[in-house]
């Protein structure tokens, strides 16, 4: 299991024009929580599978009009390569990840929305401190980097494609079982 919190580096998801008014909505930091499965080939390379969620709050405005806060969902998964690089034996080690992932959108933010559902390239760094042989504190970064472009059924119109950024900080337990390395 981990904890952390995704920090949309890349705020703004719909920065519109329609008639006079700007519509705007950007997605707040929020905590998450997820799980980790790895597979380990060897002492230095490794396979893992990641999932979070994250009751992601959404800011909706008409600039300079009204701002207010809806309910946001956002779902994370990924499949990515871990590279764990290769230090004396010390109880701390730490690790490089990249792999793809996808992001969703849910929620009463989202209500009316169609394409919120994105792909995504996982790139991050991490470290791991050994507690004993089998138990571990983990702590990573990572950038889960997608394009993103959402289609409004109320104005019937779809966002010009835009660059997001979901920086991913957590904290895990690691727990190994079978062979350790």
């Amino acid at each position: 299991p981990h904890h952390g919190a995704d920090w949309p580096y890349s705020r703004k998801v719909i920065d519109e024009q329609y008639s006079f008014v700007r519509f705007r909505v950007k997605h707040e930091t929020s905590a998450l929580a997820g799980g980790r499965l790895a597979i380990w080939f060897g002492r230095y390379f490794g396979l893992e599978g990641d999932f979070w969620y994250s009751p992601s709050g959404v800011n909706v405005s008409a600039v300079g009009v009204l701002s207010m806060s809806v309910d946001g969902i956002v779902w994370g998964a990924s499949g990515r390569a871990l590279v764990r690089l290769p230090l004396p034996a010390t109880p701390v080690s730490f690790h490089l990840l990249a792999g793809v992932g996808v992001l969703t959108r849910n929620g009463a933010a989202w209500t009316g929305t169609d394409s919120t559902t994105d792909r995504a390239i996982v790139l991050g760094v991490g470290a791991r401190v050994r507690i004993t042989r089998a138990l571990s504190i983990r702590v990573d970064i990572e950038n889960l980097h997608s394009s993103a472009a959402f289609t409004d059924h109320l104005y019937k119109s779809t966002t010009i494609p835009q660059s997001q950024n979901d920086i991913i900080a957590g904290l895990g337990v690691s727990v190994a079982v079978g062979r350790r390395h």
